[in-house]
């Protein structure tokens, strides 16, 4: 599913097997003011990454998910470049499992509970960003086997605040 260029939308995502393509298996770009309501999805054996997400002022919400085997990142929610936009993402009882890429990357504020996120190549969770008052939280999630060279890779943080509670 490759959508461009739009704005002011909701998009409700459900029960979607998007496996074996030879790009990404979901793809927003240029997306704005929008929000996603995802669940049940599952992304695997993709030629690039499982979800991306790209735009502007929007928010997601995904749960029950899981994306496996991508060639690239499992699941990027991309924000703009305005440095004090407050785009939202929220992700919970999902699995991110071997991509060749990140498990999950974004810039954007961000809360993440009861994730399992296991042997991807990169970073496990990479969270990047650092606009004045952002906030990340990661609580009772699972991060283990990620990175091919260093135990630091389960988890990277870049000039933020992230909150971390009962993780392994």
């Amino acid at each position: 599913l490759y959508v461009h260029s739009s704005n002011y939308c909701d998009f409700q995502l459900n029960e979607i097997n998007a496996n074996d393509n030879s790009s990404h298996a979901l793809y927003f770009t240029s997306i704005s003011y929008s929000d996603f309501d995802m669940s049940g999805l599952r992304c695997a054996n993709n030629g690039s990454r499982g979800v991306l997400i790209d735009g502007s002022y929007n928010s997601a919400d995904m749960r029950y998910s899981i994306m496996n085997d991508n060639q690239s990142t499992g699941f990027q929610f991309s924000c703009g470049t305005n440095s004090t936009e407050k785009d939202s993402l929220s992700i919970s009882n999902s699995g991110f499992f071997r991509n060749s890429g990140y498990g999950v990357l974004t810039g954007c504020q961000a809360e993440f509970e009861h994730l399992t996120v296991l042997d991807n190549s990169s970073h496990g969770i990479y969270l990047e960003g650092g606009f004045y008052g952002m906030s990340q939280i990661l609580s009772s999630s699972i991060l283990w086997g990620n990175g091919a060279s260093s135990s630091w890779d389960q988890l990277y943080i870049t000039s933020n605040f992230v909150n971390i509670a009962h993780t392994n």
